[in-house]
């Protein structure tokens, strides 16, 4: 077995591949981890807004309950619950943002990881390839040092004897 495996090289670039396919599966997990985490925290600041935006309502209604009441602090009211209410569209959209990034976070796990299994598979060809190539490497040594013995074999006594018997006639 002194041959050196034909396909090492290309061995050595498939076990690359299948490792950085590896590595980006990981990555792309971790940044969906993210993404997901970034969707619970919007969600909770949006649960949290909300909460204060009834509250904050119902004290400015409270503030104008009962009383005498200008058409300009009606205005006023209006304006400042129609912001209220825009701020929480907007953390709204912050959670729907969220999830758009996270549903393009899963398609790229769904890509390395078809990527990965692609490296994996052409991996394991080589693999197989050179397994085959070592048994055969195998056997011909084997068959080589077979082929040697027979070389240096001590004459068979039967061979002897037929040849004395041939001498003798």
């Amino acid at each position: 077995m002194s041959a050196d495996y034909a396909l090492k090289d290309l061995l050595r670039v498939r076990n690359f591949r299948e490792t950085t396919a590896a590595n980006e599966v990981a990555a792309c997990r971790r940044r969906l981890e993210e993404a997901e985490r970034a969707i619970a925290a919007r969600t909770r600041e949006l649960a949290e807004y909300h909460g204060w935006r009834v509250n904050r309502e119902g004290e400015l209604f409270d503030g104008i309950t009962g009383r005498m009441v200008h058409l300009n602090d009606l205005d006023d009211l209006k304006q400042k619950i129609a912001l209220l209410r825009e701020r929480e569209a907007e953390h709204e959209q912050r959670v729907l943002d969220a999830e758009s990034e996270r549903d393009k976070r899963q398609g790229e796990v769904a890509t390395a990881q078809e990527r990965h299994r692609t490296a994996a598979r052409d991996k394991a060809k080589i693999e197989e390839h050179r397994k085959i190539w070592l048994e055969e490497e195998r056997k011909a040594a084997e068959f080589a040092a077979d082929k040697e013995l027979e070389d240096f074999r001590a004459p068979d006594r039967d061979a002897l004897e037929e040849e004395e018997d041939a001498e003798d006639q």
